[in-house]
């Protein structure tokens, strides 16, 4: 088992449903994944959970962050792809590289240039929720899609995924699959790796394992 020193582990956490697994792990998951490795996140996840590098490409969700009552800017780092983020006011970092991607690539994107080797991807679901309706954490909160809008070109999104992984040679990725099992066509055959949530849990027990008797 590879230890910690030797990859450098990043969680990139995107705010499809399946996320929501996450809870549902043993006592204790959420604080060894965060002595494994670093959290990236997406917009609204910030609500919920603390990472230490939240990635905001949507105008509203910037404003949001600027008017947050704590300044969580100030203390949090935050990044966007807009070139002049001192327009919300605050200390938001342009992302470095940058490139017209959705959130989630993003996020993934500066993990690597961060010098992350092995990427762990939640919550990066890539499909409508059942029957079509909106798939997100946050759907019908400010500043998301009501539960019942859904027009998200998923296209789009594959076409980002497959440049950035053009971008990050020698980077190994594992995209935790939902439970539906999707794997998006245009992914099956690049440097990504599916795994089923069984095994992304066994992989952390051996990580801590690892780590604890090192």
């Amino acid at each position: 088992m590879i230890s910690k020193n030797e990859s450098k582990i990043a969680f990139v956490w995107g705010n499809g449903e399946s996320r929501k697994k996450v809870n549902r792990m043993y006592d204790g998951f959420w604080e060894d994944l965060r002595m494994i490795g670093e959290f990236y996140g997406c917009n609204a996840i910030y609500r919920d959970h603390r990472m230490d590098h939240l990635v905001l490409v949507d105008p509203e969700m910037l404003k949001e962050i600027s008017e947050h009552p704590n300044r969580y800017a100030d203390k949090f780092p935050v990044w966007t792809g807009y070139r002049n983020p001192k327009q919300w006011g605050t200390k938001v970092k342009n992302i470095p590289k940058n490139h017209r991607w959705n959130a989630g690539t993003l996020a993934t994107h500066l993990a690597v240039q961060h010098g992350a080797n092995e990427i762990y991807l939640i919550g990066h679901d890539l499909q409508p929720g059942i029957n079509g309706l909106t798939n997100n954490c946050y759907k019908s909160t400010n500043n998301y899609r009501k539960v019942y809008e859904d027009d998200i070109t998923y296209d789009r999104f594959f076409e980002d995924w497959k440049e950035m992984l053009t971008c990050a040679n020698g980077v190994t990725f594992y995209r935790v699959k939902p439970d539906s099992g999707f794997i998006p066509k245009d992914l099956k055959r690049s440097a990504m790796k599916h795994i089923s949530w069984n095994t992304f849990v066994t992989k952390i027990k051996a990580y801590r394992k690892s780590l604890i008797f090192k």
